[in-house]
């Protein structure tokens, strides 16, 4: 037992000793984070401080940025409306530039254009007096032949015109080309655009037979507003006798053409024989929409043929 008790003892006092050494070392450890807790105390104090310091900075330098930035949009604003200022200047004067630049254009087109239409009337001028010339040479010889190409052109339906015109050998194209200059008149005075225009289309066709024709209906087209197409199926005419038959034929029955109220086509058709015929200008060619002959329900002029020559 006393041998028991002395462990017991001697455990004790060992417990005891630790416990105390223990006890040292935290108290040395807690007064340790006590210096090193009063120490970052103190350097959170100095960086508040520090940073209030800071903040304070910062705002001021904010607020003088803040008015410099003012200031700049203020400049920015006076440079943009100077710019827009300049530009609107630039602007203005490009236009008044190209106005100038245009007028002056326009003066020099201008006066060329007197000055061609000055030549063109002057051209125009002795065309005219070169024509009344040949009218008044020729007056006597187409009187004759006119009168004969009236009385062709009256027949009734199934008539053949193919008489001679004389027995001068150079009336027939004397006769033509005095019908090519009418064409040409009624051309500048009823239908061209530009009535000073050269050269003609008479000067560039082909066939001008059938021009002269389509000339007369568009020249009835702009005066009486009579609506008449031409349906030409032939191809040009060389003789000058049947030119000129073709044309004056052409020319009464689009006269009878433009006293009737319905659109008609003149047909011109025909290998040698030359018809030529006023129909409706649309349905079938022959009868009326209720069965009647197209004669009798439009009264159309009859057709009329221009026989090859011998």
């Amino acid at each position: 037992m006393p041998a028991l008790l002395v462990i017991v003892a001697l455990l004790a006092v060992g417990f005891l000793v630790m416990w105390v050494r223990s006890n040292r070392a935290f108290l040395a450890h807690q007064a340790q984070a006590a210096a090193t807790q009063e120490t970052l105390t103190t350097e959170r104090d100095d960086a508040r401080a520090e940073a209030a310091t800071r903040t304070t900075e910062r705002d001021e330098a904010r607020t003088q940025l803040a008015a410099r930035s003012a200031e700049l949009d203020t400049r920015t604003s006076e440079l943009e409306g100077a710019r827009a200022q300049i530009t609107r200047l630039e602007a203005q004067s490009s236009q008044l530039s190209g106005a100038v630049r245009r007028q002056a254009s326009e003066i020099d087109e201008l006066r060329s254009q007197v000055a061609g239409q000055a030549a063109r009337i002057e051209a125009q001028s002795n065309e005219i007096g070169t024509l009344v010339l040949e009218n008044n040479a020729l007056e006597a010889r187409a009187e004759t032949a006119e009168a004969a190409v009236a009385a062709a052109e009256a027949r009734n339906a199934g008539v053949v015109i193919g008489e001679e015109l004389g027995t001068d050998e150079g009336l027939p194209a004397t006769l033509w080309s005095l019908e090519l200059a009418r064409s040409k008149r009624t051309w500048r005075t009823s239908v061209a655009a530009n009535p000073f225009a050269e050269p003609t289309p008479f000067e560039e066709t082909e066939d001008p037979v059938r021009l002269a024709v389509e000339v007369e209906a568009a020249a009835l087209r702009e005066n009486v507003g009579a609506l008449v197409d031409i349906d030409w199926q032939i191809g040009p005419v060389t003789d000058p006798t049947r030119s000129h038959l073709i044309v004056r034929v052409a020319q009464e029955l689009l006269e009878a053409a433009a006293r009737n109220p319905e659109p008609l086509r003149l047909v011109v058709s025909g290998d040698p024989d030359v018809t030529l015929r006023l129909e409706p200008r649309d349905g079938a060619p022959g009868a009326a929409p209720d069965g009647k002959p197209v004669d009798a329900e439009l009264n159309l002029a009859e057709p009329v043929t221009v026989k090859a020559a011998p």
